[in-house]
């Protein structure tokens, strides 16, 4: 079999899991990406370094270069920020700035992108070797800051460790040491967080071929994103078409409410799209309709809190009381003891009886 027949069986099996989205969500199979609020692209752990701080904001900062330049969470805000943490007695800080600093050239001179050498504990280690010398010799196309342990510390950087940290000052990658992949991993990362275009099967499909397979599962992470947020985009408008298609303004009133307050859109669309307004016109009707559309799904007990807050927000006390209490005999019938759960729902349950 040759080669560009492989590569085309191996992304047709990859496409087809990735149409299986929804399955996977149902068996709650967590998804390789973070769905972060103001996040505009996706986020990734990296491939060393784990997760440490990924998805979080960066800290404050004021990073200082040799010619007094200031670099601040202010001043690259709206900014793609790529850090380097590096040290000249550090071998392999050396060969990784020399790297990226090749790799990342082409993205160097854009507006809204800056990259920084952090020069960090470079006093560990006694040596002759000036850092500012050392980077002017080498020419490198982004500026180096003055030693910072401070801020290092404070992200539990290493030497080296890159983070790629978006325009809303997210941290959405991280690189905590040096092998042969590592600078074109986090040129392909960098490069598609920057790319505002949606991805297409085409980008995956010549990623592959051109056999850069880690370009193309960061592409296939974030058309997966694509899709889902799209999924997800979908399934609130039809529920607003559900909604404005009643007549009756005060079930207009009460499924709007219900879908602020839902965790589960995929059910409150069912739910909406097989009743219609002459069995939702009592509370009681929506109080069934939506535990047993809900309760599909393993009998869920979280779920009946999420209806005894719909009633209440309706002003339905009693329903409010009657979904709490079925949710507590629920959790009674189930072998293992979920105490935490217990607790919430009788606090709950004590507020609403007062």
């Amino acid at each position: 079999m040759k080669n560009k027949q492989k590569i085309r069986i191996a992304f047709s099996v990859m496409l087809s899991l990735m149409g299986s989205l929804t399955q996977a969500q149902m068996l709650d199979i967590p998804l390789p990406i973070k769905d972060l609020s103001g996040i505009k692209v996706y986020t990734s752990a990296g491939m060393h370094g784990g997760d440490l701080h990924v998805g979080e904001q960066l800290p404050v900062f004021n990073l200082e270069t040799p010619d007094g330049r200031v670099f601040t969470n202010d001043n690259t805000k709206g900014k793609f920020l790529l850090l380097d943490f590096w040290a000249t007695w550090c071998a392999p800080c050396r060969m990784l700035t020399a790297e990226i600093d090749s790799s990342l050239r082409k993205f160097q001179d854009r507006e809204d992108f800056q990259m920084l050498g952090v020069l960090f504990r470079e006093d560990v280690v006694n040596k002759r070797t000036d850092p500012i010398a050392y980077w002017k010799e080498h020419e490198y196309g982004f500026p180096m800051t003055k030693n910072n342990d401070v801020f290092g510390m404070a992200l539990n950087a290493s030497n080296p460790t890159v983070l790629l940290i978006d325009d809303n000052g997210y941290i959405r990658g991280r690189w905590d040491s040096w092998t042969s992949k590592t600078a074109a991993e986090i040129a392909a990362f960098t490069e598609i967080a920057l790319e505002s275009k949606m991805v297409s099967r085409k980008d995956i499909e010549l990623a592959t071929e051109k056999g850069d397979l880690f370009k193309a599962l960061l592409l296939t992470d974030k058309y997966q994103y694509e899709l889902k947020k799209a999924e997800n985009q979908l399934i609130k408008d039809k529920i607003n078409l559900f909604v404005n298609m009643k007549s009756d303004e005060e079930i207009k009133k009460t499924l709007k409410i219900a879908t602020l307050l839902s965790t589960d859109l995929y059910a409150l669309a069912e739910t909406f799209g097989t009743a219609d307004s002459a069995n939702l016109t009592t509370p009681n009707a929506l109080y069934t309709a939506l535990l047993s559309k809900y309760n599909l799904k393993n009998n869920d007990v979280f779920l009946y809190s999420t209806v005894a807050k719909i009633m209440l927000e309706m002003g339905h006390k009693h329903l409010a009381i009657q979904a709490l209490e079925d949710g507590l005999s629920l959790l009674n019938t189930q072998e293992k003891k979920d105490e935490m759960m217990e607790k919430m729902f009788n606090n709950q349950l004590e507020q609403y009886r007062k």
